[in-house]
């Protein structure tokens, strides 16, 4: 058999609300049936993120697996930047093969606004606000179940009369995605810190 023909897009535009409002790539090339590798591509407002969000991607690599039914691929981002309208860009890289995700993220400066509209269904105004820096971590797991590890700093967070300041902190999270919004479960922990509430503030600190 001869070599597959080799497949060039030197520009690639896509306009699905029900994906984002716009998708563009600016180069695109790949054999039939072999891996397919997409350059600079940009979602802009994608679905389901807060208005004014955009996805770049420095590179994107699609390898289909052509014995597999249902056209199953693995897929696999490389140096790909979320930018929120209130927050830092979150840098994170990862693969997803049939049933199993895993990324790596960092985010410097993340304003809880921009994430508990993913988390809360509904109004959000009157919940908790603030901002969480140097979040680093891992996603495990499939497009159903999620699991988050990683480690953060509270910068600030507040809820009516409650406040939370400079308090690193550890995330052990599970989200199941069989409703929306996605069922959390797990354990955050501060390990130090200082709570405010009304008249009175407490120290965190390391047990002994």
């Amino acid at each position: 058999m001869g070599t597959p023909p080799r497949v060039v897009i030197e520009w690639l535009e896509v306009n699905d609300p029900r994906v984002a409002r716009r998708i563009t790539t600016q180069e695109a090339v790949g054999r039939l049936g072999e891996p397919l590798t997409a350059s600079r591509v940009r979602v802009e407002d994608p679905h389901g993120f807060p208005q004014g969000s955009e996805l770049v991607v420095q590179r994107v690599s699609l390898n289909p697996d052509v014995s597999a039914r249902g056209g199953a691929a693995e897929l696999t981002v490389f140096n790909a930047r979320l930018r929120l309208p209130s927050s830092d860009p979150v840098f994170f890289s990862g693969r997803y093969r049939p049933g199993a995700l895993e990324v790596r993220f960092y985010a410097r400066a993340l304003e809880l606004q921009d994430v508990l509209p993913w988390l809360v269904k509904g109004p959000t105004r009157g919940l908790w606000s603030g901002r969480l820096s140097e979040f680093t971590g891992t996603l495990e797991g499939s497009l159903r179940q999620l699991n988050l590890h990683g480690t953060f700093h509270v910068d600030r967070l507040a809820r009516r009369e409650l406040t939370i300041l400079r308090a690193p902190g550890l995330a052990d999270l599970t989200a199941a995605f069989d409703e929306r919004p996605p069922r959390l479960h797990g354990q955050l922990t501060l390990s130090r810190g200082l709570v405010v509430a009304r008249q009175a503030s407490i120290t965190l600190a390391p047990s002994r």
